[in-house]
Order: structure tokens, then sequence, then C-alpha cells
């Protein structure tokens, strides 16, 4: 007997998405807004290939509650604004089934997440002249970053 799974609909546009499968991930589409629903698991995976760490989140906490559904339990998703320069991103993040990705956040997250590992691999003076660096190390010592979020994609602390 076949086993039916519910069609997945757009949370922007509640067109139906397309199953996009490939050697590594399985994506949903939308032909209509070009947005991208990556399950979790699908997430953590890609994540993890591109030596990122899959449970961080992918930037700060925006909104505790969006205003899309996530397509598997139609609860509201929160809104997490990717980590990085302007212009960022806004992604909608279920805490339970994934991501929702309008046209190019995808790339676009996936390169600030780079951006900021290669950052954290490279040190603080990575680039900086000698003559610099105490000058550097100075305003870092006094002009503190804000601390890395702490909680898990989608969940609030």
């Amino acid at each position: 007997m076949p086993v039916f799974r519910h069609a997945l609909t757009c949370p922007r546009c509640t067109l139906a998405l397309i199953e996009v499968t490939t050697p590594r991930i399985t994506r949903h589409t939308c032909n209509g807004c070009g947005g991208v629903w990556i399950d979790d698991d699908d997430l953590r995976r890609l994540l993890d290939e591109l030596a990122l760490d899959p449970d961080a989140p992918l930037g700060p906490l925006e909104l505790a509650a969006g205003t899309l559904r996530c397509p598997r339990c139609r609860e509201a998703m929160a809104v997490e604004r990717t980590l990085g320069a302007e212009p960022t991103a806004l992604v909608d993040v279920c805490a339970a089934h994934g991501a929702w990705f309008d046209r190019d956040e995808l790339s676009h997250a996936l390169h600030q997440l780079q951006l900021a590992r290669l950052e954290k691999e490279r040190g603080p003076y990575h680039g900086v002249p000698d003559e610099l660096k105490v000058f550097v190390w100075l305003y870092r010592l006094f002009c503190r970053d804000e601390p890395a979020p702490t909680r898990t994609r989608g969940r609030p602390d």
C-alpha cells in the first residue's frame, strides 16, 4: 500500500513546493517566489559538510514568532537575521522541522557563515600589518564584540 505524505506548500505564496533531491540533500523549492525549504536533517548535513556547526543559529534572533508558518507543522516560525555585514537576510526557522529561505537567502546565509568561520580560524590579527597589531589589540580589548548567541536555531534564549 502506498504511503501518502501531505504536500508542502510555500509559506510565502502558498503554491505547492517542488521536491528537488541531490546526492547530499533534499530541498523543496517554490516556482512562484523562488524560496527554498530545507528540512532540519538536510540543513544539519549541509552545514556539517561545510565544516559549520549544525546546531549554531544562523544569526541573531529577530523575532520569536514571525508571520510565516512552517510547511510541516503550520506553527509560526522564528525569524533569524543572518550573521555578518549588511545586507543581512531574514531567515524563517522552525526549531523542530527546518528553515525557509526566500530567494537567494540560502546562498547569502551560507556565505556569511563561511566568512564567520574563516575569521574565527584565522584569528583576530589576520591581514593586519605588524606595526598596527598593537592598536588592533587595544581596540579589541576596550571595544568588545557582542557575545555569540548561545541558542540553537529558531529557539529563543
